[in-house]
């Protein structure tokens, strides 16, 4: 059962632009950048352009999706336990507990 951890926030607040920062301060491992729920399955396209259907242990997600339509899209992956976190406070000095919780 992975854990990830999902940032989200408005577009152009600078989820992308810090992603290398946040991932380095909450320890995750790969980012995973433009979250899309499409249609009827839920996906997402990676850093690469190449999408995915699967989450591993610390991934971080960065989507534009407000926080129901991220407890929405997670619904559709059984086992996934996500931690959900606006911009704001992954930048925070407070984010390096994340996995502590």
């Amino acid at each position: 059962m992975p854990r990830i951890v999902v940032v989200y926030g408005p577009r152009g607040c600078g989820k992308t632009y810090n992603a290398e920062k946040i991932r380095s301060a909450l320890g995750c491992g790969r980012v995973i950048d433009d979250v899309c729920p499409d249609g009827r399955r839920a996906r997402f396209r990676d850093r690469h352009g190449v999408y995915r259907t699967y989450f591993r242990e610390r991934d971080l997600v960065l989507t534009s999706l407000n926080r129901a339509e991220v407890e929405k899209f997670l619904r559709r992956f059984d086992g996934v336990t996500a931690t959900l976190m606006t911009f704001e406070d992954a930048m925070s000095d407070d984010a390096m507990s994340v996995w502590q919780r």
